[in-house]
């Protein structure tokens, strides 16, 4: 009888210990994530189920037990001495035996065990997901960053543009000016021809007049000068504007040529852009996904662990619970004895 005792109160005590280490751990676990889970928990509440409640609680078989022993009276050795027997008590029906629980009960208990302890795991994973994300936003921004530096060039380069489109416009209309000036010239030409005809005109008109062939030699040489002033002016003219043409062609050429360039730098600069940001974008997702996947394992392990664990206290419980329906039946055949010595 005292093994027996010596026994239970051994096994009861290693379940309280068991409960209580289990209890800990879960309160440690929502202590620990209550910081992170309250700035996380808008995004798992859309995919995820609800988180589970701080501890968990492996059924209590021993309850009944303790009631039953409460209500019980203590066990009395049998009197020693023959002589000395005590009065007649009446007699008491044994109180009804709890029913043992149904393997349902068990397995349902153990799958609610199962399903808190998954639900802990899957905080964990989302607090370390989380960390990665920031990491991942931190990136981004960076290439946030360049991204706009980038842009400020191309605006650079749509300012030279739109200088080359002015200095087009300019050039457009310096041709312009050039065939007005050639319109011009040509019209001087014709001048120059019609007057050199009445010239001739007059030449023939003034040959019979011999006499006056000192006045109109005079008036000749005086023509011949205008006309040659005349044509000067419009050469000096002609090839001031022509000076003028070549400058801003070669300008133009010049500008050109810079545009050119800077059109190979901005795409050099927007394939290199893209080809990192790819690069960058492919290594983050590659290491974001390695992480996750090994997350995912140690969770996998850390929960065949916590499983195994459960079903070994579960084992030890329903040993105790075994150990308690023997003392129950040992302690009614006891009662049972008592009540036959006292009839």
């Amino acid at each position: 009888m005292n093994s027996s005792t010596h026994s239970l109160s051994r096994r009861l005590s290693f379940e309280s210990t068991t409960t209580s280490e289990f209890e800990v751990v879960s309160r440690e676990r929502s202590a620990s994530g209550s910081t992170v889970e309250d700035s996380y928990c808008q995004e798992l509440s859309a995919s995820s189920s609800p988180s589970p409640s701080a501890s968990f609680r492996i059924p209590d078989l021993c309850i009944e037990c303790h009631s039953s022993e409460q209500d019980s009276p203590p066990n009395e050795e049998p009197p020693s001495q023959p002589t000395e027997e005590p009065a007649p008590q009446p007699t008491e029906e044994p109180a009804p035996q709890p029913t043992a629980p149904t393997r349902d009960d068990t397995i349902r208990s153990f799958s609610n065990v199962a399903s808190q302890v998954s639900g802990s795991d899957v905080s964990t994973m989302a607090r370390e997901s989380a960390g990665m994300l920031e990491q991942v936003f931190h990136e981004l921004f960076t290439l946030k960053r360049r991204n706009s530096m980038l842009e400020r060039m191309a605006q650079q380069s749509n300012e030279w543009r739109v200088a080359t489109k002015q200095l087009e416009k300019e050039v457009k209309v310096l041709h312009k000016t050039m065939k007005a000036y050639k319109s011009r010239e040509d019209k001087l030409q014709e001048e120059v021809n019609q007057l050199r005809q009445e010239k001739e005109e007059l030449l023939a008109k003034e040959k019979p007049q011999e006499a006056d062939s000192s006045q109109i030699q005079s008036t000749s040489w005086l023509r011949r000068i205008i006309v040659v002033g005349i044509i000067i002016a419009v050469i000096a003219a002609y090839m001031e504007c022509y000076a003028q043409f070549l400058k801003e062609h070669r300008h133009s050429k010049d500008l050109q040529q810079q545009l050119s360039i800077m059109h190979e730098l901005v795409d050099k600069l927007e394939v290199e852009r893209a080809a990192e940001y790819q690069r960058q974008l492919e290594e983050t997702s590659k290491r974001i996904t390695d992480d996750m996947s090994a997350d995912i394992a140690r969770a996998q392990k850390e929960r065949e662990l916590e499983h195994e664990r459960l079903i070994e206290a579960y084992r030890e419980k329903m040993l105790l619970y075994d150990d308690l329906t023997t003392l129950r039946k040992e302690k009614s055949q006891k009662k049972k004895k008592f009540s036959s010595w006292y009839h």
